[in-house]
């Protein structure tokens, strides 16, 4: 790693009398932790990393960074705030490397599917990192960073929040020259009083954008006018369907192979092809497209490299076939809340799958509204032509109440509510049939994919 003992004693204005070395890495799990990395404790949610630091010393560890009083026999470097000090040393080390074109993405929904986009556009002209799976928090994005090497030319990170000042802090330890925000939604309402709070959180991705960054909006998303605001005198590039878009996009038509679109750039039209499917997609596209045009990818490449995109293995609309079953499996069991299930349901409209077999659980964090929002994608469900809804968690009853105040003569015995996730996957097993479309969506805690799992060892 580019990094040696005396720059981080440096970093943190401590004295070291040592003999100087390169350290082997950053980690802040001693279950991963190799000889020779620095060890930084973390007091998280549900474990303190302070008490790992034997573990770590035990592995080889050459540096224990800490917040309180360990005993070690090693070196050890007590800071006031071991989540500030990995972010101070993220932000130092990609410094080092200021050649890299730096891009981050956020925004309600959208922000994993957009990031693995813009990285592979960027990847056809640059050597290129980013954030694995949803590493999108003050332990994630700075793993990320500490990827870096010599040969890399592109850095994609995501970045995440349910706070206010969460952003703020993640996008205030780096550099970016361009920045996204797909779009503002009502993931983690539960923590805020409003739409607007959380658009002015997701605004603050402005503390890391260089004074001639770019930043990407959603010209269609109701909040486009709040962030605009909080981005004057920068340059703003839009995406979207409307006339008034930098990036247009339009004339969406579904394929059996996916979605085909066209875009509109400096009023020349590009037709493009995608195997992502929903009107959802082509927004994280255009959010993308113009991320990766804005830092030198031309329209041509971008569109070479659309047509072959996938997302593989991040349960997001990931469609799949159990060929020995004749079943479809869309796992969309990543994450969910009432504007991803929206989205989701009107992609499985426009694509009309059937026969469909629904099966949900509770979207969280969405604070004293959570009944209304759960009985808001019964009524979503409603709309689909559904054999029938499982529906697991302790909202399941909200959910039947929306599929049933709009659809109650038809979809009365079509509903079945669960408790125990192992009975619906049971009862799933014995029902589905060769033709079936099977779908699935949660929140991530729901842990839905276990069913997937349990189908397809039927």
């Amino acid at each position: 790693m580019k990094l040696t003992i005396k720059e981080i004693y440096s970093l943190f204005e401590k004295e070291y009398s040592g003999k100087d070395f390169e350290i082997n890495g950053i980690s802040t799990d001693s279950r991963s932790l190799k000889s020779g990395e620095v060890f930084v404790a973390i007091k998280g949610e549900n474990t303190d990393g302070h008490k790992y630091v034997k573990d770590a010393a035990e592995k080889g560890a050459c540096l224990l960074i800490v917040q309180k009083d360990v005993k070690a026999e090693m070196q050890v470097m007590r800071v006031k705030n071991t989540r500030s000090a990995l972010l101070a040393l993220a932000g130092y080390y990609l410094d080092k490397f200021n050649k890299v074109k730096v891009a981050a993405v956020t925004g309600s929904n959208g922000k994993t599917s957009t990031k693995e986009i813009l990285a592979a556009l960027l990847g056809i002209k640059y050597t290129t990192v980013k954030s694995e799976k949803s590493y999108n928090n003050y332990i994630g994005m700075p793993s990320t960073i500490f990827r870096l090497t010599d040969g890399t030319q592109a850095l994609v990170l995501e970045l995440g929040m349910n706070h206010k000042g969460e952003i703020k802090s993640l996008a205030g330890a780096i550099n970016i020259d361009t920045a996204v925000i797909t779009n503002i939604g009502r993931s983690h309402i539960g923590f805020f009083r409003r739409l607007e709070d959380i658009a002015l959180a997701k605004a603050e991705i402005k503390a890391g954008l260089k004074k001639d960054g770019v930043i990407i909006l959603n010209a269609d998303d109701k909040l486009f006018g709040v962030l605009k605001g909080k981005f004057k005198n920068r340059k703003i590039l839009t995406f979207g369907f409307g006339d008034a878009s930098d990036i247009k996009v339009g004339k969406v038509e579904a394929l059996k192979t996916g979605t085909a679109f066209t875009v509109t750039i400096n009023e020349k039209n590009y037709p493009m092809s995608t195997k992502l499917r929903g009107v959802h997609n082509i927004y994280n596209i255009a959010a993308a497209i113009a991320a990766a045009n804005s830092l030198g990818v031309s329209v041509m490449d971008i569109k070479t490299v659309l047509k072959k995109f996938t997302m593989a293995g991040l349960m997001r609309f990931e469609e799949k076939q159990i060929k020995r079953l004749g079943v479809t499996i869309i796992n969309d069991c990543y994450n969910a809340n009432p504007d991803s299930f929206k989205a989701a349901v009107d992609t499985l409209k426009m694509y009309k799958y059937r026969p469909l077999i629904v099966v949900t659980g509770d979207m969280l964090e969405l604070g004293e509204k959570s009944a209304e929002y759960h009985r808001e994608i019964g009524q979503s469900i409603a709309e689909l032509p559904v054999k029938k809804a499982m529906i697991l968690g302790k909202y399941a009853k909200y959910v039947e109440q929306g599929i049933l105040m709009k659809k109650r003569s038809i979809y009365g015995n079509k509903i079945k509510k669960y408790t125990d996730k192992n009975k619906l996957a049971k009862d799933l097993k014995a029902i589905i049939k060769k033709g079936d479309t099977v779908f699935i969506k949660g929140s991530r805690a729901n842990k839905l994919e276990e069913i997937v799992d349990k189908i397809k060892k039927r």
